[in-house]
């Protein structure tokens, strides 16, 4: 059976819910060319959230024992919550934060989040599953003890009992993330642990219609339990970097309101946010001549260090030590080393 296309999707969701609908799309941004629309974004949530809604409470707790589900449930909400704050994140700025190393003993605290929750639109083509496809966004949240996620009056509550982040990613139908909890006085390395040492299954989603409950959850391979550890990776990655070079992050604008006309809601329309406007991949170019061969280019990978500051050093800033391309004048294709990998804990 052919697998429905994004605006079909679309269409059984707006014919289901069209409310629900204008929570998860409620703007059209004028996209760069090279991304996809955060309406792909609205699909893949809108079909999680209709899984599960209407669902006994035995049921709920099940469908939410699979963690991809859960973030894209309870990640969504928290997204929906406030406004789906959608960032588009610069090629340059994606590739650096990827090939930089997250810092084993910086304190979860000292993390900063733009948004409580966050979609992350990637370039097209950049990022791949194993499988499935490639991607096009992230979607990335915090949540606290006693959170509460309902949303929808005619559904059941699902309250958070620890303080987690929640991250989520769907190329066509399988849908990878998690809900990784975030200990007390934790430290970076503690939540890669808490990621890898969870159980990974793959979310399916249910094309042939909405509403229709969870399909069974599918086990990772191999392939694909590294691809989840590098999604979260990513969201911690650039979470980081957003945290050292907060100048990067750089806000749209309204340029034409939401209303209602002859009877029909017009979403409103913005300018994009984006993530890495204007920076550049630092590069190192080798001399040619002499008796050894040019290397191959390849990644000299960043870091982050953290500096005291302030009366008595008490404060705390973190720097980034930016990746470096060497050989740069090297093809694209040559490149070493530009697989994203998970930090050493």
């Amino acid at each position: 059976m052919a697998i429905p296309t994004n605006e079909e999707k679309w269409s059984m969701l707006e014919r289901f819910d069209s409310k629900m609908t204008r929570l998860l799309y409620p703007r059209i941004y004028d996209i760069p060319g090279n991304f996809g629309s955060p309406k792909k974004v609205a699909v893949d949530l809108g079909f999680s959230l209709l899984a599960v809604r209407k669902q006994s409470p035995s049921y709920l707790r099940n469908a939410l024992e699979d963690r991809a589900l859960c973030a894209a449930v309870t990640g969504g909400k928290r997204a929906i919550r406030f406004g789906m704050p959608t960032y588009f994140i610069e090629k340059d700025f994606l590739e650096a934060a990827l090939q930089t190393q997250a810092p084993a003993e910086m304190p979860i605290a000292e993390l900063r989040f733009p948004m409580p929750a966050m979609v992350m639109m990637f370039p097209k083509g950049l990022i791949k599953t194993p499988q499935d496809g490639p991607i096009e966004y992230l979607l990335v949240a915090k949540g606290e003890i006693g959170l509460q996620s309902k949303i929808f009056a005619d559904e059941e509550d699902f309250i958070l009992r620890e303080n987690s982040i929640f991250y989520y990613t769907q190329a066509q139908t399988a849908g990878f993330g998690g809900k990784v909890d975030i200990p007390e006085d934790g430290q970076i390395q503690d939540i890669f642990k808490e990621q890898a040492e969870g159980d990974n299954y793959s979310y399916q989603s249910m094309d042939e219609g909405v509403g229709k409950g969870v399909a069974p959850s599918t086990p990772l391979d191999d392939a694909e339990t590294i691809f989840n550890q590098e999604m979260f990776a990513a969201a911690i990655k650039l979470l980081l970097a957003m945290t050292a070079r907060p100048e990067l992050v750089t806000s749209g604008s309204e340029r034409k309101p939401a209303r209602e006309k002859k009877g029909e809601w017009q979403r409103a329309f913005w300018t994009p946010n984006f993530i890495g406007r204007g920076y550049r991949i630092q590069r190192e170019e080798t001399g040619e001549g002499g008796t050894h061969a040019t290397p191959r280019m390849h990644w000299r990978r960043g870091h982050y260090r953290r500096q005291h500051f302030g009366t008595g050093r008490t404060q705390v800033k973190t720097l980034w030590i930016d990746p470096m391309l060497v050989a740069a004048a090297a093809s694209e294709k040559e490149v070493e080393g530009s697989k994203t990998d998970t930090p050493a804990s």
